[in-house]
């Protein structure tokens, strides 16, 4: 009897289903527009995942650019740059006043040679990471390292009369002095602190010594520099050509450890340019340099220039205790000395005594 009652219901249904068209007309209206619905939210859900997805590669698109152009920015001359990004392959361009300064990591290949390649990797990192720093505090750009050879360069500005120390040749000599301060017993090095390092120096995650860093000289020349980008098949290549990087190198070669060593020319346009005096330089000596004969250079024997408290902080460096007047050939510790207004940069002042004009430096 149920079986009957319901087939009754069912066909009572399907017959009142097909026989009134109003209701027929509204169910298939309801299930067309329920149909068209889905279709609109499943759509819509779809354009948006597309276009959040294609928010976000455009946002890293952008943010790729933006990093590759602030790499170039510091690897070349803004103008350089801008023309190589307009799609030029090969870039030339002369910097006039410009300056190159070598800094060599002294002993760098005895003190590593029982070293294993990552400790020798992140001695170089650390050395190149504290001049780069420096550096970019006296506007000088990075142009490269070759082995343990770290290279800065800067040009001047057309308007540095308005300001003579904003001079290329005072930049790059005030860079050698903090340089040389940053690298000596008068500051205290913990590398462990600096967030780049942290990984690297795990093994001294609980040094209660400052980690021992090496000596570097350093050697500089200023002129007029060809310069340019060559861009073959793979990444383009900044350098700068000419004499004056080849005699800045042999000023460093020639150089002693903590002390910036630079020819006559470099010479004369600091003092020409340092309207303070902020800088005292030895007699002049002669160095031979193969392809240029012998030439007259000067070492930089004392500055007035001293690091500020914000280089510090930058570096991860403190101050030593004791400040440590030294030279290139021994060291002796002295009592510092409160608000002293001329800090010795890297030599005592008795080495005009031991460096005289008559002395030569063979490269």
């Amino acid at each position: 009897s149920i079986g009957v009652m319901v087939q009754m219901d069912t066909s009572r249904l399907r017959t009142l289903w097909w026989r009134d068209p109003t209701i027929a007309v509204l169910v298939s209206a309801c299930v067309l527009l329920a149909g068209l619905c889905l279709v609109l939210v499943s759509t819509n859900l779809s354009l948006s995942s597309m276009e959040r997805d294609w928010i976000t590669a455009k946002e890293e698109i952008e943010r790729e650019k933006a990093h590759f152009a602030r790499i170039v920015a510091d690897l070349v001359p803004p103008n350089l740059s801008q023309r190589m990004l307009r799609g030029q392959r090969v870039v030339a361009e002369t910097l006039n006043n410009a300056v190159v300064v070598f800094a060599d990591i002294c002993g760098f290949s005895e003190m590593t040679r029982e070293m294993s390649g990552k400790h020798t990797v992140r001695l170089a990192a650390y050395c190149f990471h504290s001049l780069q720093i420096v550096a970019d505090e006296c506007g000088l750009l990075r142009l490269g390292s070759i082995g343990d050879t770290y290279i800065v360069y800067s040009s001047t500005a057309p308007n540095y009369k308005v300001n003579p120390e904003t001079h290329a040749a005072v930049r790059g000599a005030r860079y050698g002095v903090l340089a040389a301060m940053v690298f000596s017993p008068l500051v205290q090095h913990w590398p462990e602190t600096v967030r780049g390092f942290r990984d690297g120096f795990k093994d001294r995650a609980r040094a209660t010594e400052p980690f021992k860093v090496p000596r570097v000289r350093f050697g500089g020349h200023c002129g007029v520099v060809p310069c340019g980008i060559i861009q073959s098949d793979g990444a383009p290549r900044f350098d700068l050509y000419g004499l004056v990087p080849a005699l800045a190198a042999r000023m460093c070669t020639t150089s002693n450890p903590d002390r910036l060593h630079v020819t006559a020319f470099m010479r004369d346009a600091v003092s020409a340019n340092d309207v303070n005096r902020m800088f005292l330089f030895d007699e002049p000596r002669k160095t031979i340099v193969r392809g240029q004969g012998t030439v007259t250079s000067y070492f930089v024997r004392a500055s007035s220039h001293d690091l500020s408290n914000k280089l510090l902080e930058n570096l991860h460096v403190q101050r030593a205790p004791l400040a440590v007047a030294f030279d290139g050939s021994r060291r002796k510790k002295n009592t510092a000395r409160a608000g002293s207004s001329r800090v010795e940069s890297s030599v005592d002042r008795t080495s005009s005594e031991r460096h005289p004009g008559t002395g030569t430096a063979s490269s």
